[in-house]
């Protein structure tokens, strides 16, 4: 993943290194003090590091369905895991119940629950709401209810479709552009007829326990992001969790100058 900030690009403190892959973290009696870096060559370059960031994102590349990108490997949590971090809580791992099953759609566009907050119904092949079987509030049951739901009717050999009302249809590139412009990009258009659906990974709660390792003066590794188990989250992914994470990354600055 090519990395384009041109703010950080052009900072004379920082080199970014791209085409790279770091494959391990570099110890010093059991402390972290730098990476171990693939260029795609065969040959591994270490970078000693007074600090070390893991901010590697989630684990979506472990299913076969997911709206994360294709860098989301979970690489992190096996680096961490290797330097001796303790990892929490890996099985909460969170489905969104709807993203587009287009035939060649990866990642799988997100296809957002307002939809179905704006009257969309999930249906089968045959038209029937099959997800009213399992909850009486049908689309507008819990999400983790939803999600089950259709990955047990798709598991049974049925088909699985977003279903949009006419109201919805006539209004749909003003209301919902972004999920318009990804649906037409695989083919289907949501203003004449169903969108395939499928419950997709989307976020990964669990991860390594934050803490620090100092290696030497500063030296330290500390855990970012979506593969830090950080305990402010509990069991639930929302939006604002990257406000949590962000108010824990303000510690940083701290950390690395201790």
């Amino acid at each position: 993943m090519l990395f384009r900030s041109e703010a950080v690009i052009a900072s004379p403190s920082i080199t970014v290194v791209e085409h790279a892959t770091v494959v391990d973290l570099h110890m010093v009696d059991g402390r972290v003090a730098g990476v171990l870096v693939d260029h795609g060559d065969g040959d591994i370059t270490l970078y000693p590091a007074g600090a070390v960031v893991l901010a590697t994102g989630g684990i979506g590349r472990l299913y076969e369905c997911t709206t994360n990108p294709p860098e989301a490997t979970a690489d992190g949590l096996a680096l961490a895991a290797r330097a001796g971090a303790t990892l929490r809580d890996l099985e909460f791992v969170q489905f969104h119940p709807t993203a587009l099953a287009a035939e060649g759609a990866d990642p799988l566009p997100l296809l957002t629950e307002a939809l179905r907050g704006e009257g969309a119904h999930l249906v089968d092949e045959s038209g029937r709401r099959f997800v009213l079987d399992a909850h009486p509030d049908g689309e507008l049951a819990p999400r983790d209810v939803v999600a089950r739901a259709i990955a047990r009717h798709r598991l049974a050999g049925h088909r699985t479709f977003l279903q949009i009302g006419p109201r919805l249809q006539a209004e749909f590139a003003d209301h919902f552009p972004t999920v318009l412009a990804s649906c037409l990009a695989h083919g289907v258009d949501p203003r004449h007829e169903p969108i395939p659906t499928s419950p997709a990974h989307h976020y990964h709660m669990g991860g390594a326990a934050p803490h620090v390792h100092f290696a030497g003066p500063g030296g330290s590794r500390l855990e970012l992001g979506q593969m830090q188990r950080s305990n402010l989250e509990q069991g639930s992914s929302v939006d604002t969790n990257v406000n949590q994470q962000t108010w824990r990354c303000s510690d940083f600055d701290w950390v690395t100058r201790r």
